[in-house]
């Protein structure tokens, strides 16, 4: 999520992801419990500043932790780490995370750890001018995916009716090509692939921006077994994690040389990034509770899980209570 290495661009399918997270119960779990260490499990893209600005500006050892990160293409896969031992902590959606649990993963929602609409868009043909206009056309997304959900909320919100849309199962990668050659109609994807489709598709333009539509992507901030049972090093870490979100919403441009630098994007991309997401630790019962109806009701539509995980197996709200209850409301 630079961009040339966003996140999205190499995101393996979900069923992998699945299948990995199944066969990682089955692998020997490492501990870090009773340490001050800290291993996190992220993706190559901004929605992970928190995690290196808190590093850089040392709010980890101020919490007297030792930080260490190791980085995966896709920032789900550090869900797996988690649950083969490998890191205390990751963030990605709500989706991906009751995959996991569903699969038996013990895996935790605490806090959220950033959100964007702005960096999701659908990239139309010219003679699309307004939504109406998809109806009757193509739409491209990656299927049983977070794109294939957000264009679900999209035509919700839209008034758009599904059946009438032709929906295309097509890769990130192979969308411009798909637009370009008249396959497809349309995509939705995150960045890069719509600005690039801009510079690289003739005659594409930027039919909606999901912010637009109050429809954002919350990566949330997951724990394990070796942090779930830790109160004081789980409540250092959200305390070094908050500080961090606090700078970096004062701080952007510093912020952008930070992850350009710790995470190797181009500035320009960083900054791009860093400017268009929402780095609120945010975990109120209402914002919680919406994406774990919505994305539940989703992963059961399109076979990804048969029923919601209990809410108790997800989602503990307690920990950000106790480090700062403005932040977690309603509970």
């Amino acid at each position: 999520m630079s961009l040339n290495k966003f996140t999205g661009m190499n995101r393996r399918s979900f069923l992998a992801a699945g299948s990995l997270a199944g066969a990682s119960l089955l692998m020997p779990r490492l501990s870090f419990a009773g340490s001050g260490n800290v291993v996190a499990g992220i993706g190559l893209d901004a929605y992970y500043a928190s995690y290196v600005v808190a590093d850089e500006l040392g709010f980890w050892k101020q919490e007297g932790l030792d930080f260490s990160f190791k980085q995966f293409d896709d920032g789900s896969l550090g869900y797996d780490a988690i649950a083969t031992g490998n890191a205390d902590i990751a963030s990605a959606t709500m989706f991906s995370q009751m995959q996991r649990v569903d699969k038996g993963v013990e895996l935790y929602a605490v806090a959220a750890i950033a959100a964007s609409g702005k960096l999701f868009s659908i990239v139309a043909q010219e003679d699309i001018t307004k939504p109406e206009d998809l109806i009757g056309k193509t739409i491209a997304f990656p299927r049983g995916t977070i794109a294939h959900y957000l264009f679900t909320q999209y035509a919700s919100k839209r008034g758009l009716p599904l059946d009438q849309i032709e929906q295309k199962n097509v890769p990130a990668p192979e969308s411009i090509a798909a637009i370009t050659r008249g396959d497809i109609n349309a995509f939705l994807l995150w960045e890069p692939w719509p600005t690039r489709a801009l510079e690289l598709a003739p005659g594409t333009h930027k039919l909606a921006t999901l912010d637009v539509d109050n429809i954002n992507v919350v990566n949330w901030l997951c724990v394990g077994p070796s942090l779930i049972d830790d109160v004081p090093r789980l409540s250092a870490t959200l305390r070094a994690l908050q500080a961090a979100s606090q700078h970096i919403e004062a701080n952007r441009e510093e912020t952008a040389d930070i992850v350009a630098k710790r995470l190797r994007l181009p500035r320009e991309d960083a900054a791009f990034q860093v400017n268009n997401i929402n780095y609120s630790m945010d975990f109120s019962k209402d914002r919680v509770m919406h994406d774990y109806t919505t994305l539940s009701e989703f992963a059961i539509q399109v076979g990804r899980i048969q029923k919601a995980p209990p809410m108790e197996a997800m989602i503990r709200p307690e920990f950000m209570q106790s480090v700062n209850p403005s932040l977690a409301k309603g509970w």
